[in-house]
């Protein structure tokens, strides 16, 4: 007797692996997603704090750039303009840019969880140069930049 078609027993395991495919699928997805935010959130400081730089150098301007968990200030001293973006991700430290385009020392660093591993995930300033780096934790648990 020739039959045609699946058991129930097929079916139910390649439901099974498809199940399990897509899961682990999402899992990665999902990683890789929240990386990608951290990694776009630290290039749009970075690319905010470059243009005030150059404002600040043409203009003779002062600025003050504050992160504070999901919110990034940016604050013109000379006419108290401030400037709010909202981040997908929370951050803290403080950078100041003088007249010239002079930078104080500082970062600002990224506040979640650090298991996700972004290529970049804080900006600081050596008070002449800004660059990107990765957030880690020191011997005394304080979040630093490298």
């Amino acid at each position: 007797m020739i039959r045609k078609g699946f058991t129930l027993i097929e079916l139910v395991v390649v439901f099974v692996i498809v199940g399990l495919i897509l899961t682990l699928g999402f899992v990665e997805y999902t990683k890789w997603s929240k990386k990608n935010s951290v990694e776009r959130d630290t290039r749009l400081i970075y690319t905010l704090i470059s243009k005030e730089r150059m404002i600040a150098l043409s203009e003779g301007k002062s600025f003050k750039v504050t992160a504070n968990g999901n919110t990034l200030t940016v604050k013109d001293l000379d006419t108290n303009r401030e400037e709010t973006v909202n981040l997908n991700n929370p951050y803290s430290g403080t950078i100041s840019i003088y007249p010239k385009g002079l930078m104080s020392r500082g970062s600002i660093v990224f506040r979640g969880d650090l298991n996700l591993y972004p290529d970049v995930s804080c900006v600081i300033s050596d008070g002449l140069r800004l660059r990107m780096g990765q957030t880690y934790v020191d011997s005394r648990g304080r979040r630093k930049c490298r």
